[in-house]
């Protein structure tokens, strides 16, 4: 905590919060099978999810990869230093498993340390609540115990990986509302409410920060807050090509944060290391050529924004072990309440590898001031 409180002074001193827009394309929350989102859940860790698993994985019980580990078509091999901080940010609870399980995993065996940041609760999935009640309609009050039984589900997830409860923090930000706090609820004097739970703050006990508003400065704060307090070496986020308008604008909000810990000269935050994945894709992760040959030729969320700052991206494969992949197995079961609707989702992303996509510099530096003009807002 000493530690934290001195970086705070020192970094906060020279960071002033931008007021910058990020529109994405649609205002889906949660996901189904072609794209769309879920909500998490709160408190108390549930029991380990029972056997059946989403895939016939016919595990050897070997620690090491399928095949001797070597890099997918189009990409280069990624590999684990010993004793790293890896810091995840998902926007909703079962990004973590679907993007970076694995990668997860292998820090915790090279006796590293990981920690991820559930941006929401995934607490703004209709179809879901729908499907939970056995009824048409939905209160806020249901959506709200939606909210914490996706915490409860995103808290067991992280055990399967090998993390402890204090690894999983939970900002408790609006499902389906992140793009619109970067466009048009950037002000803590003009905050959004979640037309799900009727919230216009983080509500959650365990909120991180609870009742920050639902704005952009907010989440901005709880963002440079999260990576401040740990210390990362390595930041995963969500890719910003992303189709998902939670995930995209996740992904510029986490930049924006390095970009400004970058400027204050901080010594810990000078080597960064960012990696971004993708969930919401076209082809992805099964077709590699297609979905690679794709997103070298796009911007942020569809736009055009960004083009020629991800153009260069290098995409990693990460191998994993067969007990690796067995654990992110269960890591996705644990999140229960989304197996009806996104079980057939989950099973393309049960195969050994996970792909992240390398972003330096001249991303982080860029991309933020660019998807912000898209909409005629400055980043200062």
């Amino acid at each position: 905590m000493q530690r934290f409180l001195q970086l705070t002074a020192m970094v906060f001193a020279s960071v002033i919060l931008s007021t910058f827009p990020c529109k994405a394309q649609t205002n889906e929350s949660s996901h189904d099978q072609t794209g769309k989102r879920s909500t998490p859940s709160t408190a108390h860790p549930v029991q380990s999810p029972k056997p059946g698993p989403l895939l016939a994985l016919h595990a050897t019980g070997s620690q090491t990869p399928p095949q001797p580990a070597q890099a997918q078509p189009h990409t280069t091999l990624l590999r684990v230093p010993p004793q790293i901080r890896l810091m995840v940010f998902a926007p909703h609870p079962d990004d973590e498993a679907i993007g970076a399980a694995g990668l997860i995993q292998r820090v915790i065996q090279k006796e590293g340390k990981a920690q991820v940041v559930f941006v929401t609760n995934g607490d703004g999935y209709l179809d879901g609540v729908r499907l939970q009640n056995n009824q048409a309609t939905a209160s806020s009050e249901d959506f709200i115990v939606y909210g914490v039984q996706r915490q409860r589900e995103a808290q067991q997830a992280v055990a399967e990986m090998g993390l402890e409860p204090e690894d999983a923090i939970f900002l408790g930000f609006p499902d389906g509302g992140i793009d619109d706090l970067w466009t048009d609820h950037w002000s803590s004097q003009k905050p959004y409410t979640s037309p799900h739970t009727q919230f216009d703050h983080a509500h959650y006990k365990s909120s991180f920060w609870r009742y920050v508003s639902y704005s952009g400065a907010g989440l901005q704060n709880q963002i440079l807050r999260a990576i401040l307090e740990f210390a990362p070496d390595w930041i995963v986020l969500p890719d910003p090509r992303d189709l998902h308008p939670d995930h995209c604008t996740t992904g510029v909000f986490v930049l924006e944060a390095i970009r400004k810990l970058r400027e204050s000269g901080q010594a810990p935050f000078d080597n960064i290391q960012v990696f971004s994945y993708l969930v919401h894709y076209p082809d992805y992760p099964t077709q590699k050529s297609s979905w690679i040959d794709r997103a070298s030729r796009a911007g942020i969320g569809g736009s055009h924004a960004g083009e020629n700052s991800l153009s260069n991206t290098e995409w990693l494969t990460f191998a994993m072990t067969s007990q690796e992949l067995e654990a992110k197995e269960r890591a996705l079961r644990a999140h229960e309440s989304q197996a009806g609707p996104l079980g057939g989702f989950f099973k393309i992303f049960l195969n050994h590898y996970e792909y992240f996509g390398r972003l330096g510099p001249t991303e982080i530096n860029t991309l933020p001031s660019e998807y912000a003009a898209r909409f005629g807002r400055s980043s200062s």
